[in-house]
């Protein structure tokens, strides 16, 4: 049961009741709103909804001394039984009266002395403090792309409106024929679009992004050497009938001798791990998982590298091989006698990271 000085609410609503001074103003408004849900366009703030169904009502802070926060209190107001919950915020700055008000200080000592209840002059003025910090809030927002963005996606489709065609335009995803066609949401790219659009990419971006996504540790490995097969035009070549004067065969410059060569610039690895068991049976190949991985490593580093992917197990989860038992060869079989002490890291995956999907037509 809650104390008589704290809200029963294990909610936003219930904190900012409790402990109106934790949050700013713009914070405590936007959060407010977010549990409007479907009502949200009806009862917004600063536009043109009649104040008796907005969301909030605001009131101006009595007192001489300064306030110690943006919020100084909030609590329910009263409404008919048919219509949904308001509140009312006592805000400590800006407004017409209290120590930065624009009126005389002794309008404010008046309304002081006058009592907060049945006080029909501040209720007069919190009609013209209500509507002037309600523009301040909408003014606040507007050019706020987190705050633009959420308003975008309650509205519509994200896809359609101008905040998050220009999220989308900067992840490289400008038109919807390059939309819908990964396994991983689009969103996500909007999420990142700060580490899409840097034309150099690294490898912290890649890890964070990874990290946030699946909520698994993992690391970059970089400079993972590969062999890289030359093509007929790179390979070197002796003169001949067909090559008088041969190809590539100048000391020094660019003479190869075999048809391959060591590369460690070209390649990287991501590790993820440790897992358990079904995390690991997760991300093994044929998964969703897997190819949602392979398709955004892919995005974010281009064509340009390769890379693999290593899963570790934990060493305490690694499983006996039994006769009967379906398991695959190099991924999720070992042949043990007694439990691992190290972690199990020989699982290392090549994905492709191209689209699954066909390209939209829509326009």
């Amino acid at each position: 049961m809650a104390s008589t000085r704290r809200s029963s609410e294990n909610t936003v609503t219930g904190l900012l009741k409790d402990e109106p001074y934790l949050f700013s103003f713009i914070q405590a408004v936007r959060l407010l709103e977010l549990g409007l849900n479907d009502t949200w366009l009806t009862r917004r703030l600063g536009h043109d909804n009649l104040p008796t169904v907005e969301l909030l009502r605001f009131a101006g802070y009595v007192a001489r001394s300064f306030p110690p926060a943006e919020v100084i209190d909030m609590r329910e107001t009263k409404t008919a039984p048919d219509q949904p919950k308001s509140f009312q915020l006592t805000v400590g700055f800006m407004g017409l009266f209290g120590p930065s008000g624009v009126l005389p200080h002794h309008d404010t000592q008046r309304l002081i002395d006058a009592g907060t209840k049945n006080n029909p002059e501040r209720d007069f003025l919190d009609i013209f403090n209500h509507r002037i910090l309600s523009l301040y809030y909408r003014a606040s927002t507007k050019y706020r792309l987190s705050f633009s963005y959420e308003a975008a996606y309650r509205q519509s489709s994200p896809d359609q409106q101008p905040t998050s065609r220009a999220f989308f335009a900067t992840a490289g995803m400008a038109t919807e024929g390059l939309r819908h066609r990964l396994e991983f949401p689009d969103e996500l790219a909007v999420e990142f679009c700060g580490a899409f659009s840097t034309r150099s990419k690294n490898s912290t971006s890649l890890q964070q992004m990874l990290e946030f996504y699946f909520q698994l540790p993992c690391r970059v490995q970089q400079f993972v050497g590969n062999w890289v097969y030359l093509s007929a035009e790179n390979k070197s070549e002796m003169p001949g009938m067909n090559l008088p004067e041969g190809r590539n065969c100048s000391l020094g410059q660019s003479f190869i001798l075999g048809e391959r060569i060591w590369d460690i610039s070209g390649k990287f690895r991501i590790r993820i791990g440790p897992l358990n068991y079904a995390q690991f049976a997760g991300f093994l190949p044929g998964s969703r998982p897997l190819i949602e991985l392979a398709q955004l490593i892919q995005f974010y580093v281009g064509m340009q590298y390769e890379f693999d992917i290593q899963l570790v197990l934990q060493a305490a989860q690694v499983p006996q091989s039994r006769l009967g038992q379906y398991s695959r060869l190099g991924f999720d079989s070992w042949l043990i006698s007694r439990q691992p002490s190290q972690d199990a890291d020989q699982a290392i995956i090549r994905q492709s990271g191209l689209p699954t999907r066909q390209c939209s037509t829509a326009a």
